[in-house]
This record gives C-alpha cells, sequence and structure tokens, in this order.
C-alpha cells in the first residue's frame, strides 16, 4: 500500500477526517473533516477535544500499542489474535509488508471494527449469507492458536481460512474468536459482518483454546459470579461444538442493528493506569452515578477475584450520537491471577491509589469517598458473589484440581 493513499475515516454515515502516511515521521496524520466540526459529538473529547481548534492536522501516536495512528482510531485495530489472522491474509496474498502497514490494516477491516468507525477504501468483502459451519471453524481457529508457525492449511481448510480471517479479524483481544450471529430458537450461526435476519443477535464467540483448558468453563463461572457482584455484563452462555464448549457473549456494540461507537480506556485516556484516573475520567465524561458505581464494583471484584489482567483495553466506553458518555457492560471478566505458573501473576495492570496488590476492605473503602455511597454494601455483594465460585464449578464441570488452585488463591486475596 503506498503511502500516499488517504484513508476515509467515518461515523454514522458521515466523513469526520481522513488519514494519510507521513514515511518521514514513520507514522500517521490525521485531519477532521469540516463535516465533523458541526456534527453535536466529540469522538476524542480527552485526547484531541472540540474546544481546540481543529483545523490543522495531528500525527498518530508512535507506541507500539497505537502503531502510529491516533489512539481513537488506533482502536479498530486487530489485537493478538485478530493480527495473527490478517498476517494469515497478507502470506496468501503475497503483500510485501511496509511502514504504512496500519493503513492497510484499516482497509481491510474496513466496515468491520469493533464499535461504530468504517474506513474507506475497503480491500475486501466476503458473501457470507449463508450459514456458517462453526464445526469446521472451531477446529481451525484451535490449530492456530495451539501453533500458528506449524499450522499448514490443507486445501480443503482453505475455504474455511477465508471465513475465519473475515469473523475474527476485527476481534479484540487474545484468545481465539470469532464475530457471528446466532438464533438461539433454531441453533443456527451466520456471518457476525452482515445486517441480520430475524430471529439473530450479533455475538462474540471464544473457541475454545486447546483440548485441556476449561476457560470458557471458567468464564462462565466469572460471569455468573460478577452479575451477582452487581456488574453490568451483557447475556453470555456455553455453547457445546463437537463435544467441546465455547463461551459466547453478545455484543454491546450493537443495538438494535445499528452500530454504537465504542472506545476503550486505551484509546480515551492512554495514560490512565490507576483506577483513579478512570474516577477522573468519569468526571471529565460526565458519566452518571450509576457508571460510577459500576466503576467501583468492578475494581472490588477484580482485585478480590484474581482479575489481575485489568489493563486499558479492557474498560470500554460508549458514545451515543447526541454526544452523551456511559460506561461500557463489563467483558472480558475473566480469572488471570494463575500465581501456581507465575508468581507476580497477582500484580495488577490497573492500580488503586498506586497500590497493585495485598489491598484491603479499608483501601477499598478509602478510595470510595467522595465518589460512591455505601462502598460496604457493594464490597459485601461482591464477596457473596466470590461465595459462589466452587458450586457455579461444580455445575459447570470445571476440572476439580483446577477449580481447586483458583479458589486457593481467591482465598488469599479476599483480605479484611
Amino acid at each position: 500500500m503506498k503511502s500516499d493513499i488517504i484513508v476515509n475515516v467515518n461515523l454514522w454515515g458521515n466523513c469526520i477526517g481522513r488519514l494519510r502516511w507521513d514515511d518521514n515521521h514513520h507514522k500517521s496524520v490525521f485531519q477532521f473533516s469540516d463535516e465533523y466540526l458541526n456534527l453535536p459529538y466529540d469522538v476524542c473529547p480527552t485526547t484531541h477535544p472540540k474546544g481546540k481548534p481543529l483545523s490543522s492536522s495531528f500525527f498518530g501516536n508512535i507506541e507500539s500499542l497505537y502503531q502510529g495512528l491516533p489512539e481513537f482510531i488506533a482502536d479498530a485495530l486487530p489485537d493478538k489474535w485478530g493480527s495473527s489472522l490478517f498476517d494469515q491474509w497478507l502470506t496468501s496474498n503475497n503483500i510485501k509488508v511496509s511502514e504504512s502497514l496500519p493503513l492497510l490494516k484499516l482497509s481491510y477491516i474496513g466496515r468491520r471494527a469493533m464499535g461504530a468507525l468504517e474506513f474507506e477504501p475497503e480491500y475486501e468483502q466476503m458473501d457470507l449469507t449463508d450459514s456458517v459451519d462453526m464445526s469446521s471453524l472451531a477446529n481451525l481457529a484451535s490449530k492456530i492458536y495451539e501453533d500458528k508457525s506449524a499450522a499448514i492449511i490443507s486445501r480443503k481448510e482453505s475455504l474455511t481460512m477465508k471465513k475465519l480471517i473475515y469473523l475474527g479479524t476485527s476481534a479484540g483481544g487474545m484468545r481465539p474468536k470469532a464475530v457471528i450471529a446466532y438464533n438461539e430458537e433454531t441453533g443456527e450461526f451466520r456471518s457476525g459482518q452482515i445486517n441480520l435476519p430475524d430471529g439473530f443477535k450479533q455475538y462474540i464467540i471464544k473457541f475454545k483454546e486447546s483440548e485441556n483448558s476449561p476457560s470458557a468453563e471458567i468464564e462462565m463461572v466469572y460471569h455468573k459470579m460478577a452479575k451477582a457482584a452487581g456488574i453490568d455484563m451483557m447475556p453470555c452462555f456455553l455453547k457445546e461444538i463437537d463435544g467441546k464448549k465455547h463461551f459466547v457473549t453478545e455484543r454491546f456494540d450493537r443495538k438494535n442493528g445499528e452500530k454504537v461507537f465504542t472506545q476503550t480506556l486505551a484509546a480515551i485516556a492512554p495514560k490512565a493506569d490507576d483506577y483513579m484516573k478512570i474516577c477522573w475520567l468519569a468526571d471529565r465524561l460526565n458519566l452518571p452515578q450509576e457508571d460510577k458505581d459500576q466503576l467501583f464494583i468492578r475494581m472490588v471484584f477484580n482485585y478480590v477475584a484474581g482479575i489481575s489482567d485489568d489493563h486499558n483495553k479492557n474498560f470500554s466506553f460508549l458514545m451515543d450520537k447526541t454526544g452523551r458518555w456511559r460506561i461500557s457492560p463489563a467483558y472480558d471478566v475473566m480469572f488471570s491471577a494463575n500465581t501456581w505458573d507465575n508468581s507476580s501473576a497477582h500484580i495488577h495492570c490497573m492500580g488503586v491509589m498506586g497500590k497493585r496488590s495485598s489491598l484491603s476492605v479499608a483501601d477499598f473503602i478509602e478510595f470510595a469517598d467522595n465518589f460512591v455511597s455505601n462502598p460496604k454494601e457493594k464490597i459485601r455483594r461482591v464477596y457473596e458473589a466470590l461465595g459462589k465460585f466452587q458450586d457455579l464449578c461444580n455445575a459447570y464441570n470445571v476440572d476439580p484440581e483446577i477449580s481447586a488452585r483458583i479458589k486457593k488463591v481467591i482465598d488469599h486475596l479476599v483480605v479484611e
């Protein structure tokens, strides 16, 4: 892709700006459109707010997470899993990698990005109006995830590979997954990248990683505990395919067939590394008290349930067409403090007033000052939810040895 090619950035049918690559500075240059300046919303109120003069262009962020793109656009880039699929696409199409690769990624994603941003020109579209063979898709995803360098794609698998790349590139995170549409009554799967037929909703399916991994079942246990603690989450369920369980969650960036503008914390507040900074952002975005309560409950739950992977891509915010912001439902609520593999796994990505481990109830209550009311009641509810862990593990047939390891970690994290 030549660096003089322009990528248009669209939102809800409006071109809000244009992006090009600057070879001299080794990063992109973006400029908002005149059309955007007259719209009622502000897509990046903290990094490039409308209150500042927006007539001039500005450079993207050179940090590796943003790949030379503006933070709010880099959010649409594929994460580790999507990038591995994109590499497969580059190889199969004999495309030479250049410095402006991030622009090529955006053009390949086109209208399929998470959230509501769309990119032109759009490189490739597939006609996936028919049912999707989830058995073949799941088997191939597991094969690539376990060892993508050694995975040999047979001629028979080549079409499935194209579908997996198309359905999985835009999905975030490290685990193998795909964007799909699902009809609960008929059990039929279709592409999640097309207009929905009647009876279908849009979901993300997280495939079982390997034969011995109960990740789907454990994530379901954590989903149930989070809901019991008062955390807002989208509907989730386990789907069995060929005797293997996969975790399925409804998308929050799609509502009644329309796209919802979504930004992760990494995009909207790149330097946020402490829950206190998320509180400041909540005030900056004028979030209602209900959302501030959610932030507090999630913080407590993450710390006492061993969800140490609470990095800035695991928090998101939604903006409607009037410019009003809300916190998104929680996602990727999953145990990660596996200290039996890594002694430092209990240390959190997101701090609490500078501390990243060994927090007490007193720390939580101090944090709550002037932010939420009745913190003790919220903490009590979180602890009650954690008390359901073993019963839920039994209900979802989690291997007793694995559940015992997790419970041992949790028991040491619940500190009075």
